[in-house]
């Protein structure tokens, strides 16, 4: 019986497979994750990857500075703008009386709304706009203005108020006007 022949190692069979690395052009173990020379990672598939690393760090840091972030804008919302909105108890504000008065400053003429309103909801309300529109001899819109009023009035009771118009036109074109509440904001703080 004929017995094959095994070949023997030799020193280029027990040589292992080497790369050049890509940083630093030194030949390094092909199965190498690091350069041994550089230090330099040279695949982004391994999880002890310091960038796969600093995501499983920042993931979470992120997250939650956005939910954050998120909660501190609605805070900040209700804190702004405090429900109820005045559209949705629309005229809960009542105008109970208002006069118009000319009067000529140094800054040019003016039209002083005075009057009193009411509150007839259970809601505190303040930084009042109203709509005042301004009407002819022969009742024909011709000036419109939206005040503002810093005045606050307390539930079901009354309060005065007083803003300035300047006329856009000759203040004997001025002979009546309507006046209502367009919004109004509520004082509630928290909800």
């Amino acid at each position: 019986m004929r017995r094959m022949a095994i070949p023997a190692r030799t020193k280029d069979n027990m040589k292992t497979q080497t790369k050049i690395c890509p940083f630093c052009a030194e030949d390094i173990p092909g199965e190498s994750k690091v350069c041994p020379r550089c230090r330099q990672w040279l695949t982004l598939r391994s999880l002890s990857h310091p960038a796969y690393q600093l995501w499983i760090m920042m993931v979470p840091i992120i997250i939650a500075i956005f939910a954050w972030g998120w909660l501190a804008l609605n805070r900040l919302e209700k804190i702004t703008m405090p429900r109820p909105f005045y559209t949705e108890i629309p005229d809960s504000i009542g105008i109970i009386e208002s006069k118009m008065i000319f009067k000529q400053t140094e800054s040019g003429s003016r039209i002083f709304i005075l009057g009193l309103v009411t509150n007839q909801s259970q809601i505190s309300w303040e930084s009042t706009e109203f709509e005042c529109r301004f009407y002819d001899t022969n009742n024909t819109l011709v000036d419109v203005a939206h005040p503002h009023s810093s005045m606050t009035v307390q539930p079901h009771e009354d309060a005065a108020f007083s803003f300035w118009v300047r006329p856009n036109r000759a203040t004997n074109d001025y002979i009546s006007f309507k006046l209502k509440v367009v919004t109004a904001r509520s004082t509630q703080t928290g909800y």
